[in-house]
Order: C-alpha cells, then structure tokens, then sequence
C-alpha cells in the first residue's frame, strides 16, 4: 500500500511554503534533551525525522521536523506561530542541559529538487512525500498559490492531517493516525505513558476520516447516522470540481463505505490510506 506521490499528482515543479519557522538547537546536550522530551529519536547527522512534543496528557504540544546537521547542532522546523512558544519551552525545561536555542530567518519550502541557493536541503520524513525536499532558503521564492491548494487537497485525499485543523492541542496523535512519529523503543518522554496505554490496552474514541463529497462541506458540521452524532468536519477543501473532507468520526463507524449525514446529504466514508499505513507501522 503506497500514497501516490504529489511529485506524480502535480506533474510538474513547484516551490510551496511549509509556513514554518527554522529554529537551530546546539550542545553537546541537545540530542539527550530531545530525546526525553520528544517522541521519536533522532538519527544520524544528516537525517531528518517527524517529531511531536507531547504534555503529560499526551496531547500535542509541537509538531515539528527535525533535522541534524552536525554532531552538536540541528535544525527544528515548528509553524510559525508557534516558534516563540517552543523556544521558551525549551528555555524553561532545560534546566542543566548544555542546550542553545535560537531563531534563524531563512524561508522553508518544499520543492520537488534540491535548491543550488539552499542553506541546508534533505528529505522530507513525511509519509507519502519520500520524493520531496524540503529547502532552507535566505532569499525569497516563487510561489504558485495553486500548487498550494493541490498540495492541501493531495494531503486530505489521502488522509493527511495538517496544523492547525486536525494537528492542535486538542488532539492525542492516535486519534489523527499519527502512528510515524511515535518510537516504542526509545527512552522516556513526556507523555509516553498515556501513549502506550492506549496501545497495549484501549483506544482512543474517535481517529480521522476522509470523505468526498459533491459540494464544500463547512468546517465543524456535524457528522450523523441515524440522527446519533458520531463525529465532526475537522477541514474541507476543493480541487478542480471535486471536495474532500476529513473529520473525527467514532471509532466503530470509521470503516470504508459506512454511509454518514452532513448538513442533511448522504455521504460514504472513504478509504484512508495514510491511516491504514501507519496502523501496519505498528500492526494494529
């Protein structure tokens, strides 16, 4: 099971903002720090991986990509407005850590080829974008705003979940099919616990759905069977005359083709492959 790549749905180049800040972590301490606040482990000089720092309920406190770059200093990439927020975090929590911290001003953008302006270039460790760069740039960029909106569709189709909408503090990571970013055999981090709980011996009540549709859905509508509320529209978006939708939907009516209501039409649940591939990273 593969996620079509969005190099081959957009069929052709393109430079698209992530709408992220670059923040550069450095010491000899930085790696240990992470790993006890992150929940994923972080390789070998020039890898990047997905990362979340989680709050002791295992709710998402970041989402970030981190990539290293030398022995002692890396690279975070977190939204944008959330840049200053996870600085202090770091700050507060270091403690006695050899850790520095600090904001860089390069532009972040995910292209189809490495950049011969970059700063620093790698892989994206985002499933279904293996294909992809992600370029650190100092200087401005050409964007096409309808790249933008293919890329937004291409990740809904597929069951992608994005900041702020599903990805928010609001949400444990199970319930958007974030399996990828979670290391079961790393060392402790904030949140582990609630995390492993949930695998070895529960779930979580509700995880994400994709839904197409023959018109725009609003965001938040209420998803119904049987006149039961079972779920809610988390994002909506449109491509060429067709519209997708994700939504939270009840664990034990989130299966393919279970027809559900939204602002009084009948819509079928789509298949979900980015939930079906991480369900397999853990053998759900």
């Amino acid at each position: 099971m593969k996620i079509e790549s969005f190099n081959d749905f957009i069929g052709k180049d393109f430079c698209i903002s992530l709408n992220k800040k670059i923040l550069m972590i450095s010491g000899k301490d930085h790696l240990k720090f992470l790993n006890g606040i992150s929940t994923n482990s972080h390789g070998n000089i020039n890898e990047s991986n997905r990362n979340l720092i989680l709050n002791n309920k295992g709710k998402i406190l970041f989402d970030i990509i981190f990539y290293r770059f030398e022995q002692e200093t890396s690279l975070i990439l977190v939204a944008d407005n959330e840049a200053d927020e996870l600085v202090d975090y770091i700050n507060k929590y270091k403690l006695s850590y050899r850790v520095e911290i600090k904001k860089l001003k390069e532009n972040c953008v995910l292209s189809k080829t490495r950049n011969g302006k970059s700063v620093f270039s790698f892989n994206s460790p985002n499933i279904g974008e293996e294909d992809l760069i992600i370029n650190i740039l100092k200087n401005g960029y050409k964007e096409d705003e309808n790249d933008i909106v293919k890329y937004n569709f291409w990740k809904a189709s597929n069951g992608i979940p994005s900041y702020p909408n599903e990805i928010n503090s609001n949400r444990i990571p199970i319930e958007l099919n974030l399996w990828f970013p979670l290391n079961f055999t790393k060392g402790c981090y904030i949140g582990q616990e609630i995390i492993a709980r949930i695998r070895y011996k529960g779930n979580v009540k509700r995880n994400l759905a994709v839904i197409h549709s023959e018109k725009v859905i609003n965001t938040n509508a209420t998803i119904l069977i049987k006149d039961k509320i079972v779920g809610e529209i988390t994002s909506s978006f449109s491509f060429n005359e067709k519209f997708i939708s994700l939504g939270l939907i009840n664990r034990e009516y989130n299966r393919v083709d279970e027809e559900v209501e939204i602002e009084n039409q009948k819509y079928l649940i789509s298949e979900n492959i980015f939930k079906k591939i991480n369900e397999k990273i853990v053998e759900l």
